[in-house]
């Protein structure tokens, strides 16, 4: 079985729940929910919905980055919106983010996220493949 990998981005805060940033497994990267907080303090930074979908898809590639990942092998991206008529904004920062990768996505309208942010996201994401060492003959 392969082994299972908890992953924090070098120089942030442990979450404060009981859960990993994310979890590399099998070839796959588990990203946790992320709230629009500062990773450094956990510090909520609650500002515009544009404001808010930008730090946490900012913080989302961090984590990807530091599992070593990126967006470009997102597979599947669940965004949770307290307010779905947010979603025009949202999708503008998103297409902005990720350009023309278009990985699985679900909008699920919630009540209230935790410190009143108006965005959560949770992703999975493949590792790339590692390059194979050259054969010399």
């Amino acid at each position: 079985m392969p082994p299972i990998t908890p992953i924090q981005v070098q120089g942030t805060r442990r979450p404060a729940g009981h859960y990993s940033q994310a979890i590399v497994h099998g070839g796959l990267v588990y990203v946790s929910g992320q709230v629009p907080a500062d990773l450094e303090t956990g510090t909520p930074q609650i500002g515009t919905i544009e404001e808010q979908a930008e730090l946490v898809l900012g913080n989302l590639g961090r984590i990807l980055r530091a599992a070593g990942s990126d967006y470009q092998h997102l597979l599947q991206v669940t965004v949770f919106l307290s307010r779905i008529d947010d979603w025009g904004a949202v999708n503008a920062v998103y297409l902005r983010v990720l350009g023309d990768h278009r990985p699985a996505r679900a909008v699920v309208p919630v009540a209230p996220l935790h410190y009143g942010a108006a965005i959560e996201i949770m992703a999975v994401a493949a590792l790339p493949p590692k390059p194979r060492p050259s054969r010399k003959r």
